[in-house]
């Protein structure tokens, strides 16, 4: 084969391709088109502004308040956004798989004069209304009818679903509205008690009852469940709060707060964040009546993991030896750990807690367990042992017993925690 012929070969595989792909972009053209036409509505759901709707639970109105959807009817409180979102989804996408044109002057058949579902919204420039009646005799569509009044839709029965939503669904169920990255103070009141949390150079302390720092996972997991707690129901009645929490937000004024008070098999709360009360998961007043001392920084360990050049495990009667090598370990004897063990084993020194608990250690038999880590000078950065007596576990470091978690022991290889013969790893 000549370079001409080749050359003339692959100019028409140029063009056939240039061909394909340009009738795949026209289809995929035509087909979106397709299904632009298919929608009830020609407007974006960034532009409606207000909504009224009607269906079997009642009447329900909402409006765009400084850029966050509020209910006006059936109560004043602030909406579920996520759950306003889906019902503006389920509107602006509502598409007709099949229309009857022109209207028919008899619309009885079609339930749409008195339907079961109707929503009117509106957008800067215009007013829109969707009517929903009967269902088709397959049950597949319903019909619809908009305020152009130019036909019968038939749309998917799931708009059914999208848009019959009670006052509970609506009703944003936060207990109170906060980003926790911009907060930087909070206080819980109890009686007589104080615990003061100040955020300060992107750093927590603990003001009162004491002064000391903070321990950023615990306050942060505080925060996490005040913002994540959900309402059980709204409820009215009469609060004598027990306990109250307050929160600030950088440039925040006054605080967000919270009150709660426990009744019998109930916890009652009341916010700044909704107009009336309501009930609570009773598990959030033991989360929110924890010492100040869950608050402290407890961690008693601290290390660079990066400059540990050689570890000693021995846990019972088994004993190993690992020596970095590179990026890797070398472990002695083989197969009694994995490497991603010794990584952490390692991070979880360094995450470990003792308990907020005040507690007096026993006096100890023999170590169960002991761990040595050394330098690449074979300088000795750590060495603890660890004990269990009556149910609890011990941590020694130097001088000092520390009262830790029973899931420490979960930090040792497996293999090396297996009884003789048995297989059996200690938890």
């Amino acid at each position: 084969m000549t370079w001409r012929k080749l050359a003339l070969y692959l100019f028409f595989l140029f063009i056939i391709i240039l061909f394909y792909y340009h009738q795949r972009a026209r289809l995929t053209k035509i087909m979106a088109q397709k299904e632009a036409a298919k929608k009830v509505f020609s407007v974006k759901k960034e532009d409606i502004r207000l909504i009224n709707l009607k269906n079997e639970y009642g009447q329900f109105f909402l409006i765009l308040k400084g850029g966050k959807w509020y209910l006006k009817r059936p109560v004043s409180d602030w909406a579920d956004q996520t759950a306003v979102n889906s019902l503006l989804e389920a509107i602006v996408n509502a598409k007709a798989d099949k229309k009857i044109t022109p209207l028919p002057q008899d619309l009885t058949p079609f339930g749409v004069r008195k339907p079961r579902i109707e929503v009117t919204f509106k957008t800067e420039k215009a007013s829109y209304s969707l009517k929903l009646g009967n269902n088709t005799p397959n049950e597949m569509h319903v019909y619809a009818l908009t305020n152009d009044q130019k036909a019968i839709y038939l749309l998917n029965t799931s708009i059914i679903w999208s848009l019959n939503k009670n006052l509970k669904d609506l009703r944003d169920k936060r207990l109170l509205a906060f980003d926790p990255a911009r907060v930087v103070k909070v206080v819980i009141k109890q009686g007589k008690k104080t615990i003061e949390l100040v955020k300060e150079k992107n750093k927590w302390q603990v003001k009162k009852p004491f002064v000391a720092k903070g321990d950023r996972d615990e306050i942060e997991d505080l925060l996490f469940t005040l913002q994540t707690e959900r309402i059980t129901v709204f409820k009215e009645g009469k609060i004598k709060p027990h306990l109250k929490v307050n929160i600030w937000q950088t440039n925040d004024k006054s605080p967000r707060w919270l009150k709660l008070e426990l009744k019998k098999d109930k916890l009652w709360g009341k916010s700044s964040y909704h107009p009336g009360s309501f009930v609570l998961p009773k598990d959030l007043w033991q989360r929110l009546t924890r010492p100040a001392a869950y608050y402290k920084d407890r961690h008693f360990i601290h290390f660079n993991k990066n400059a540990v050049a050689k570890i000693e495990i021995r846990y019972k009667n088994k004993q190993l030896v690992a020596k970095r090598q590179g990026k890797t370990w070398i472990i002695n004897p083989k197969g009694t750990a994995e490497v991603y063990e010794l990584g952490f084993l390692l991070d979880d020194l360094n995450d470990l807690k003792y308990l907020p608990e005040k507690k007096t250690s026993p006096p100890f038999t023999s170590a169960l367990a002991e761990v040595k880590l050394w330098d690449k000078h074979n300088q000795l950065i750590l060495n603890l042992l660890y004990f269990k007596e009556k149910g609890e576990t011990w941590v020694k470091k130097g001088k000092k017993c520390y009262p830790v978690k029973e899931t420490v022991w979960d930090s040792f290889p497996e293999k090396l925690k297996e009884e003789e013969g048995h297989g059996q790893s200690h938890r």
